[in-house]
């Protein structure tokens, strides 16, 4: 009996232990959809995990809880169907409320994070719709630049607050990035160092750290290589089709084109055939 106690009692400590963890909530209220069916995902670095499937009750509200690690926050995305309705950075202890249409439109309160992602989250919207609507090229280039700027002063002001890494990685279009130029590799220097002192565990920092080395070694090339003295060709001396040598500094042409091949590869022959025979016949009467 005193060990069946004492298994009861362990069992009781452990049950209390779970109900301890970490936790953060929210509560959204979407208007005009009461019942409706929402997923909700985690940002897992560069995809995201679905956490659950929900549904609105009669005033098309729900609450839920999320595990949070201390000092480690959180992206969570909730979703109808494909339509984004809020976007959350949440941290242990937090009970965020949250305000959504079903448009993508909405508002957040009792939590920082969160309220700074959402500012982001419009501000971004609002840029995307500018640039789209531009009547011509010169008022999309003042778009852009204007955002770029206001997103520099952004990154730069909330250097300590995981709402930067978003607009980080915004783009203006599939593959084409906001933070494009090879300097803003100083930007995500200086953001990324000040993340880690506040979010040393965070893999979205440790993400940050590996893509902002990335654009560091493409700076650092981009230098080396305005640096680099003009250098001529070397003086190659080949075989022509007569098994006459011919040595290329002898050669009088403008351009002169050099390629390797090998007779063995069919795919390189076709290449010769499809690709430099028109190239040879256009421009050797020239």
């Amino acid at each position: 009996m005193k060990n069946c106690k004492i298994v009861l009692a362990l069992g009781a400590a452990l049950a209390l232990l779970g109900s301890c963890s970490p936790k953060a909530s929210f509560t959204l209220t979407v208007k005009d959809a009461p019942g409706v069916s929402l997923a909700i995902h985690k940002l897992d670095v560069s995809t995201t995990e679905l956490l659950d499937s929900v549904t609105t009750d009669a005033n098309g509200r729900f609450r839920y809880s999320v595990d949070a690690k201390k000092g480690d926050p959180d992206f969570i995305y909730v979703f109808k169907g494909d339509t984004r309705l809020a976007a959350l950075l949440l941290e242990a202890g937090e009970k965020a409320v949250v305000e959504a249409d079903t448009l993508g439109n909405y508002s957040v309160t009792g939590s920082k994070g969160s309220e700074e992602l959402c500012e982001v989250e419009k501000s971004y919207s609002e840029f995307i719709a500018a640039m789209k609507s531009a009547p011509d090229t010169p008022t999309f280039s003042r778009t852009y630049i204007n955002y770029y700027r206001n997103r520099v002063a952004y990154v730069l002001g909330h250097s300590s607050s995981l709402s930067v890494i978003p607009v980080l990685y915004q783009t203006i279009a599939p593959g084409v990035a906001v933070f494009s130029q090879a300097t803003d590799a100083l930007t995500f220097r200086m953001v990324c160092d000040s993340l880690k002192q506040v979010y040393p565990q965070s893999r979205y920092v440790k993400a940050l750290e590996r893509e902002t080395k990335r654009r560091e070694n493409a700076l650092g090339l981009q230098v080396s290589l305005s640096k680099a003295q003009e250098a001529g060709f070397p003086d190659l001396v080949l075989p022509d089709v007569n098994s006459e040598k011919v040595s290329l500094a002898g050669i009088d042409a403008k351009a002169i084109m050099v390629h390797f091949w090998t007779a063995d590869d069919a795919a390189q022959k076709l290449f010769n055939q499809e690709v430099l025979l028109p190239i040879y016949e256009k421009y050797h009467p020239k």
